[in-house]
C-alpha cells in the first residue's frame, strides 16, 4: 500500500506472500498500535510479518510473533540467500520506532530474525528475543555504523550490537552463547481483542521499564497496555508500580502465565 497505513487493535496472522506476508507499505508510514502480527510467512522474499519500502514503521504496545521468512536467488553462479527479517523487515530509508511492545518467536533463513534494518531503530519499554536466525543478529540487525536507541529494553542476543547501544541505559542483554530469556508464555487469550505473550511470574521484564518514557503516539502517559489492562501495575510487592517491559503488563500479585491452583 501507498501512503498511511493505520492499524489498532487488529490481528493480521496466517498470511503467505513473496514480501511482507502480514503488511506491506511501499513508501508508506505504517502505524501500529494494540495489535498483533502473528503466524505469517514469507516466501522468496523478506519481511515474514511487516515490511516496508522507503517508509517508516511506528510499533506501539503490539506484539509480533511467530512470523517467518525463507528465499533465495541465483547471481552468477552463486546462491544468495534472502530470507531477512523474520518479524520485521525495513527496507532502503525507512525508520523503526518500537514502544512498550514485544518481537519474539519469528525465524529468518538469513539475517535479522526479529527485525532487520539498515538504518536505525528507537526502542523503549520493548522485548525483542526468543528470535532466531542464521546465527547473524537472530534478534535485531542494524548497520554497523548506525546510532541506537534502545532504553529500558531486553534483547535477546545483542552481540552485534555492544558498541551501537553504550550509552543507553536501562537495557537487558544477552549474547548467542548465554541468550536473555524474557520468560514469556506462548502467544494466547490473556484477555482483550488480540492475542500476547504473558509474562511469567519470573520474568526479568516485571517492573523493569521507565515510566517517564511510557507514553502514547501523542505524547502522553501510556495508560493501558496492549489488552486494555492497567499499565502501571506493581508486580513485585513494591510501594511505587514500576512499567513493565513489553506489550502485556503483569497483573500484581496473580500474574498471568502462572498456573498454581
Amino acid at each position: 500500500l501507498i501512503g498511511e497505513i493505520n492499524l489498532t487493535n487488529s490481528t493480521v496472522s496466517g498470511n503467505s506472500a513473496a514480501n511482507a506476508a502480514g503488511i506491506y507499505g511501499f513508501y508508506s508510514s505504517i502505524f501500529i498500535n494494540d495489535s498483533t502480527v502473528s503466524g505469517n510467512s514469507a516466501i522468496n522474499g523478506d519481511g515474514g510479518g511487516i515490511g516496508t519500502y522507503k517508509g517508516s514503521v511506528s510499533l506501539q504496545n503490539s506484539t509480533v510473533s511467530g512470523n517467518s521468512v525463507t528465499g533465495q536467488y541465483a547471481a552468477g553462479g552463486v546462491t544468495v540467500l534472502l530470507g531477512r527479517g523474520g518479524g520485521i523487515h525495513i527496507r532502503e530509508s525507512g525508520v523503526l520506532s518500537i514502544a512498550s511492545s514485544t518481537v519474539t518467536a519469528n525465524n529468518a533463513q538469513a539475517a535479522g530474525g526479529g527485525i532487520y534494518t539498515p538504518h536505525g531503530v528507537a526502542i523503549t519499554n520493548s522485548i525483542v528475543a526468543g528470535n532466531t536466525d542464521d546465527g547473524t543478529a537472530p534478534d535485531l540487525h542494524v548497520d554497523p555504523n548506525d546510532n541506537l536507541t534502545i532504553n529500558f529494553s531486553m534483547i535477546g542476543v545483542a552481540d552485534n550490537l555492544t558498541q551501537t547501544i553504550m550509552g543507553n541505559v536501562g537495557n537487558q542483554t544477552g549474547t548467542a552463547a548465554i541468550p536473555l530469556d524474557p520468560r514469556l508464555d506462548p502467544l494466547a487469550d490473556n484477555g482483550g481483542q488480540t492475542l500476547t505473550h504473558a509474562l511469567l511470574s519470573d520474568s526479568p521484564a516485571i517492573d523493569a521499564g521507565s515510566n517517564a518514557l511510557a507514553l502514547d503516539e501523542n505524547g502522553n502517559p501510556l495508560t493501558t497496555d496492549q489488552r486494555g489492562e492497567a499499565r502501571f501495575v506493581d508486580g513485585n510487592g513494591d510501594s511505587t508500580a514500576t512499567v513493565d517491559i513489553g506489550a502485556v503488563e503483569s497483573e500484581g500479585s496473580f500474574l498471568l502465565g502462572d498456573a498454581n491452583l
